[in-house]
């Protein structure tokens, strides 16, 4: 990563551009999950069929599947965040497993990137730090979830914390 592929960086822009693309973006034009069954998906979280394999051939493809035609710009408790740019709202997966519903955010990466932020980014390398930040809105919202909200969700799905 070179800082100087940044120096034109504009936070607005990649704002936007963002906004416009579903949050599985970065799976769809390099993965896909072939199960045990013969179905294809997405990613290996989303159990949402996209096709089936006969034979080792890919069959009834629908290369658009909902979890892709959600807009990052439709996940509207993400839209203000200052994690946005860098979480894009999370896994679809996991916002449907804690809230049934796809266009709310995944309460594991709200958690999670305030914790990335403050610990680890500081000890990685200046110029991943710098990249990092540049995706941050020092004036955004906090994530909609915390530590105290998640585990009320764990456990309304049924699992329990071991502390």
């Amino acid at each position: 990563m070179n800082i100087d592929d940044y120096k034109d960086f504009n936070y607005e822009k990649e704002y936007n551009k963002f906004m416009n693309l579903s949050p599985c973006n970065y799976v769809t034009n390099h993965q896909l999950t072939i199960r045990s069954n013969g179905d294809a998906t997405l990613c290996q979280y989303f159990r949402n069929p996209i096709s089936h394999t006969v034979d080792g051939n890919l069959i009834d493809c629908e290369n658009n599947p909902e979890e892709n035609r959600i807009l990052l710009k439709e996940i509207k408790d993400c839209k203000n965040c200052k994690y946005v740019l860098n979480c894009k709202s999370g896994c679809r997966s996991r916002a449907l497993y804690f809230n049934n519903n796809l266009t709310s955010p995944d309460p594991t990466l709200c958690v999670l990137h305030p914790l990335v932020s403050k610990y680890i980014i500081s000890i990685l390398p200046d110029n991943v730090q710098y990249i990092y930040n540049l995706y941050i809105n020092d004036d955004g919202d906090e994530p909609k979830y915390n530590k105290e909200s998640l585990d009320k969700l764990i456990k309304l799905n049924g699992f329990k914390n071991n502390e």
